[in-house]
C-alpha cells in the first residue's frame, strides 16, 4: 500500500466545486486497510452542516409559525351557544 497511488472520483456540490482552485488540494479520509474506500473530507461536512442550518430555519419557522396559525384557527370558528337577547351567561 504504501508509495501506491490510489484514484477515486467523488461527487460535491457546485458550490464547493467552485471553491476549489485548479491544482490545489483537499482533505481525503481513507481506511488504512483499504485505501480505494475514500471520501473528501471537507464537502461532506460542509454539506452535513448545511443540511443542519437548512433544518433548523424549518424548525424556528414553524415555531415561530404555530402560535399565529392556532390563533387563527381560533378565530374561525364559532361561538358553541348562541346568546339570547336579555341573558348574559349561557345556561
Amino acid at each position: 500500500m504504501e508509495g501506491k497511488s490510489y484514484s477515486h472520483t467523488s461527487s460535491v456540490s457546485r458550490e464547493v466545486y467552485d471553491e476549489q482552485l485548479i491544482g490545489g488540494q483537499v482533505q481525503i479520509d481513507y481506511l488504512p486497510n483499504d485505501p480505494e474506500v475514500s471520501r473528501v473530507t471537507f464537502s461532506i461536512a460542509k454539506e452535513s452542516a448545511a443540511d443542519k442550518i437548512r433544518a433548523a430555519h424549518i424548525m424556528i419557522g414553524v415555531a415561530c409559525g404555530l402560535p399565529f396559525l392556532l390563533g387563527g384557527l381560533g378565530f374561525m370558528q364559532r361561538p358553541r351557544y348562541h346568546p339570547t337577547p336579555g341573558r348574559t351567561s349561557p345556561r
